[in-house]
């Protein structure tokens, strides 16, 4: 006889390309999420450049860039920006496990209803 595992598992392999799937997204969000951080780090070092650019062009050539204006970009612009990319890549990847998740209880749920069908007299007395 069958049991709630058995089902469960007929049940869940007919929705593997679907859970592969969401595996993908997942996976796409996080390289995503990397990918606008690879951008937030190239307008760093653009505005870090403007910043000597500016410096030079007011004559103050070689005296380096100023460590004032880099913590103010950072802490102003980086960082917020960096911290908005890793939330917003989270809660798009919580939302894809979260319909995972919830799809994956209601195969539970519909393989316990089969294990109780299936220990009904009714079934046992037709399929077996």
């Amino acid at each position: 006889m069958a049991t709630v595992t058995d089902y469960y598992n007929q049940l869940i392999a007919g929705y593997a390309p679907v859970f592969d799937n969401n595996a993908q997204l997942v996976q796409s969000q996080a390289d995503y999420g990397q990918a606008q951080k690879t951008a937030l780090d190239q307008q760093k070092v653009n505005a870090f450049r403007q910043f000597l650019n500016n410096r030079n062009a007011a004559g103050l050539m070689f005296s380096g860039l100023p460590i004032q204006d880099q913590t103010q970009f950072i802490g102003e612009k980086y960082i917020p920006a960096l911290a908005q990319v890793d939330l917003k890549t989270a809660q798009d990847q919580a939302k894809i496990q979260a319909a995972e998740l919830q799809m994956r209880n209601k195969l539970f749920e519909q393989a316990q209803k089969a294990e109780q069908i299936a220990n009904t007299p009714v079934y046992q007395t037709v399929y077996n």
